[in-house]
């Protein structure tokens, strides 16, 4: 994701203090009381100032403390973590906040079930340049499942000067009987809010076949010409499962796309289903699309190739599912690129969960195959925190010659250690993966208990690689709920 000056974050805020329930419609898809926290890297290199620009759903200025509203960031890489459930001054609500800066940053948001309520986490990057129309490869309506019950929200921003009316197209998932299409062009949002849509209100999408119970598919999302938005998808799952991911510009439509971890069946339950949104214009034919994947050190088989079996409609998906799929392998982990043979345009989200094992559940977007950036900055690192709060970064090496990278881990401003960046070289095969683990203790290149940001780039100019990165935010003390997520890093020429 390419970062410029100003970014829109779509947010969702409660004070934890005052554990006020949400308002309708919150209450639709879940009945936690969510609290936000997010957190901001400087990609540049000066100091950055920064103003946050709070606003309620209804376009109305939302007060907060002054020191989270206008602020600075150290350059080269600085950090600042800002929690809306620590500010006194916020009331309880839900809404958005555009923040502005002289320097490019980057933004990472985190959704999370404060204590003393069973977990609940999701994560997504703020959005930097939004776009007219967007696409969200899986959306679901009071869908019964083995995790429980599964209801999206798609948060719309309105990035504009003035109000907008948003329209959100629904296409159901191909080959369930009696799935209705159905189109909201009525969502009104007032200049800098954001409208958050709970599909479990949406009495329109259902099935016409009385034995079908929910609706699932996909949906496009759009603003009147000549109008800007930035789009978020959550998905609840049973009492305490989220995922959330953001819905993709339409510039970033592509026919090769980018999986830097896919899993099957692990041990610890794991699989990461690969859904991709037909956006060519027409039906894709089956065996057109294939997931090509390479496995990580210690997997076997070496390779894995899987196509899709049947036609996918326009605007529809297909999903590479391991759950349950003999035609996948059981306990394996790499790397995959999933391309369309005859160039056909399509996005794609990864989803991340333990089927039968526990509520962790997260998704992530699969990095666009034309990426040519060879450097990836990670806002947040965390090793081992006493809370348990840990950060896992795969690195993917895109290009088909190996990567020599120098990974520069800088401290936040407010880590109690040395303030000294630690520095270590590293290789990632080609078309491979470099999986950096601050879940344990023991590991020599960071203590228990550090944060910040991270910086890969390559050693020298002649050896570079595209690259780029999935991060994933877990906690190793909570066996209960759900404290997985997960999130794509930042990248630059």
């Amino acid at each position: 994701m390419k970062l410029t000056r100003a970014i829109a974050i779509t947010i969702t805020m409660l004070l934890v203090s005052t554990m006020v329930a949400f308002a309708a419609p919150l209450n639709g898809a879940t009945t936690k009381t969510l609290s936000t926290n997010y957190t901001l890297v400087n990609l540049g290199p000066s100091m950055a100032t920064v103003n946050a620009n709070y606003l309620k759903s209804d376009g109305t200025a939302w007060t907060v403390s002054p020191e989270n509203q206008n602020f600075t960031i150290a350059g080269n890489f600085g950090q600042a973590i800002l929690a809306q459930y620590l500010d006194p001054a916020m009331s309880s609500g839900q809404g958005s906040v555009v923040i502005s800066s002289d320097q490019p940053l980057g933004a990472v948001v985190q959704i999370q079930a404060r204590p003393p309520q069973t977990p609940t986490t999701g994560a997504y990057s703020g959005v930097s340049v939004p776009s007219q129309t967007y696409y969200a490869p899986q959306v679901f309506s009071k869908l019964p499942s083995a995790g429980g019950m599964q209801n999206s929200q798609i948060v719309i921003q309105n990035t504009n000067t003035v109000a907008i009316t948003a329209t959100v197209q629904f296409i159901p998932f191909p080959g369930i009987s009696g799935l209705s299409t159905y189109t909201n062009n009525n969502i009104q949002i007032q200049p800098g809010a954001s409208f958050l849509y709970d599909l479990s209100d949406e009495v329109n999408l259902k099935s016409t076949n009385p034995t079908v119970t929910g609706w699932t598919g996909s949906a496009v999302i759009s603003a009147p010409a000549g109008n800007r938005i930035a789009a978020v998808v959550n998905t609840f799952a049973g009492a305490n499962a989220l995922q959330t991911y953001n819905a993709f510009p339409a510039e970033t439509v592509g026919s090769v796309w980018s999986i830097p971890q896919f899993t099957s069946k692990l041990n610890n339950g794991l699989s990461t289903p690969v859904i991709m949104q037909n956006l060519s214009g027409g039906d894709i034919p089956a065996g057109d699309v294939t997931l090509s994947c390479v496995a990580a050190t210690g997997f076997t088989p070496a390779t894995l190739t899987q196509s899709n079996a049947a036609v996918i409609p326009a605007n529809a998906t297909f999903a590479f599912n391991p759950v349950g799929n003999a035609a996948y392998p059981n306990h394996w982990s790499g790397t995959c690129t999933v391309t369309s043979a005859s160039g056909k345009g399509m996005v794609g989200i990864v989803q991340m969960r333990k089927p039968g094992v526990n509520d962790e559940l997260a998704a992530y977007e699969a990095i666009p195959g034309s990426s040519t950036d060879k450097r990836v900055v990670v806002p947040l690192i965390s090793k081992n925190q006493a809370n348990g709060f840990a950060t896992a970064a795969t690195i993917k090496n895109l290009g088909a010659s190996q990567a020599p990278v120098k990974l520069t881990f800088t401290p936040a401003a407010t880590y109690g250690g040395s303030q000294d960046p630690v520095i270590i070289n590293a290789t990632i095969p080609a078309n491979g993966n470099l999986i950096l683990s601050q879940r344990f203790s023991g590991t020599p290149e960071l203590p228990d208990g550090w944060y910040g940001s991270l910086l890969v780039e390559p050693q020298s100019s002649t050896t570079a690689q595209p690259l780029a990165a999935l991060v994933q935010l877990t906690n190793t003390r909570t066996t209960t709920g759900d404290t997985f997520m997960a999130h794509v890093a930042f990248t630059l020429p």
